[in-house]
């Protein structure tokens, strides 16, 4: 299936591994990952950063970090 037929991805069982190349096409293609707990109930979520910040702002404070 493509990613980009995917919409979003629920997690509702232990032990579920994901690659890193797998969580980042779900996240450019802007679908989100549900994260669920022991009895199965949403616990937390991961969507692509534009759906959360503003990604312009971001990338302009992150632009002027220093480390």
């Amino acid at each position: 299936m493509p990613l980009d037929d995917v919409r979003a991805v629920i997690i509702a069982a232990r032990g579920v591994t994901i690659s890193s190349n797998f969580l980042s096409g779900l996240l450019e293609t802007d679908a989100i990952v549900l994260h669920c707990d022991e009895r199965y109930q949403p616990c937390g979520w991961t969507a692509p950063l534009a759906r959360t910040v503003d990604l312009k702002t971001f990338q302009n404070q992150t632009a002027t970090l220093t480390w």
